[in-house]
């Protein structure tokens, strides 16, 4: 019994991931590999979760889908200089060299087939002191502003090519790229079918507000406050989703409970693609929820919060998948789409976002992980 035990611990797929998310970061990064790790734990993968300052909340998150996290050890001054001067660099608190090789520590005792990288902070001096201990790497990226070494390269963002990785990849590379390859949780392949019927309907009362799982800068209320000068507003019922990381909960119970305005307040949901799916408008941040709401062909008010979510939602404006919106014209946007010649482009919006993001990505990912012929270690 304990050879066949051992067998089963030789033969399990292991996957360690190397993400973090805090106030400044986001959890949006910590969602989509979430949702690969649960992909991977369909098919008998095993997930290990590397972070640095993860608070109680988000190991919670992490072990209540049956896998496991290792924490980083806390930066201290002598460790805080960081060696390589990216865009994000901030978001690490010690510098590459070191942040490799405490992982490493890890991925030695896991021996795993596949890191997987999700951090803006991170480049191929990362990936190249780290990659020889796995079958492969690979690299969830949005921004192609830096040098990576990885096997494959997953970009799920529209508008991005090969060409833009020109020059910044170290060695041979597979790309995965475009919103085929979308890491969306598998309710919204199961909600897709029953959301897209109902969008030839052109009633216009239910409003989802959606900012991210943090929302630092809170948008979410500025958004509120901004509806209030809306025509349309008071006649539809909205409901804000917010998350655990959000700070800024108390101004926001005290505005509702003062504006005329009808509306409902969650936090923390676990059927987001429900919600969705009975929401007849969305205005939302223009990360990586976008591609949730294109899946069920939901109509789309985009704000970008970031500099990095600027490309993104231009492109989905470009090709009529959203509208993009920002602070001080949100009323008036929001208004317009009351105009009767709205209705039916809202209706063909809901067709073009829900024609190119089926859901399935998170499958395709993982199965082109298993397919892939990677270095394996003697």
């Amino acid at each position: 019994m304990q050879v066949l035990k051992d067998l089963t611990e030789i033969q399990t797929r292991k996957i360690v991931f190397r993400v973090d998310a805090s106030r400044q970061i986001g959890s949006g990064h910590l969602m989509r590999c979430l949702t690969l790790a649960n992909e991977g734990l369909t098919r008998g993968w095993k997930s290990f979760f590397v972070m640095r300052d993860a608070d109680l909340q988000i190991q919670q998150k992490i072990s209540s889908f049956g896998h496991e996290f290792r924490l980083l050890r806390a930066a201290d001054d002598e460790r805080l200089k960081n060696d390589i001067n990216l865009m994000h660099s901030h978001w690490l608190s010690v510098s590459q060299r070191t942040d490799a090789a405490e992982t490493l520590e890890i991925v030695l005792k896991i021996c795993p087939n596949w890191i997987i990288v999700d951090h803006y902070a991170i480049d191929a001096a990362w990936h190249t002191i780290v990659k020889e201990k796995c079958d492969g790497i690979m690299v969830i990226d949005d921004l192609a502003d830096r040098k990576l070494d990885c096997d494959i390269l997953l970009n799920q963002n529209l508008g991005f090519s090969v060409h833009d990785y020109s020059n910044k990849i170290v060695g041979d590379c597979e790309f995965l790229l475009g919103a085929e390859f979308a890491l969306l949780r598998p309710e919204f392949r199961e909600w897709r079918q029953r959301s897209l019927k109902r969008r030839s309907s052109k009633k216009l009362n239910r409003v989802l507000i959606s900012m991210g799982g943090v929302d630092a800068n809170n948008h979410s209320l500025t958004i509120l406050k901004e509806l209030v000068a809306s025509v349309h507003a008071k006649r539809c019922e909205f409901t804000i989703v917010l998350g655990s990381l959000y700070p800024f909960h108390a101004e926001i119970d005290e505005f509702i409970d003062a504006t005329e305005l009808s509306i409902s307040k969650i936090t923390d949901v676990n059927n987001m693609a429900e919600i969705m799916s009975f929401s007849d408008i969305c205005i939302g941040a223009a990360g990586s929820s976008t591609l949730e709401r294109c899946c069920l062909g939901l109509p789309n008010l985009m704000v970008s919060i970031a500099k990095n979510q600027d490309r993104i939602a231009c492109d989905l404006q470009e090709r009529g998948v959203a509208i993009l919106t920002s602070s001080g014209t949100i009323a008036r946007d929001f208004d317009k789409c009351f105009e009767v010649t709205a209705a039916e482009f809202l209706v063909e919006m809901s067709a073009k976002s829900s024609a190119f993001c089926d859901g399935e990505g998170a499958k395709r990912v993982i199965e082109k992980m298993e397919a892939f012929d990677g270095r394996h270690i003697a």
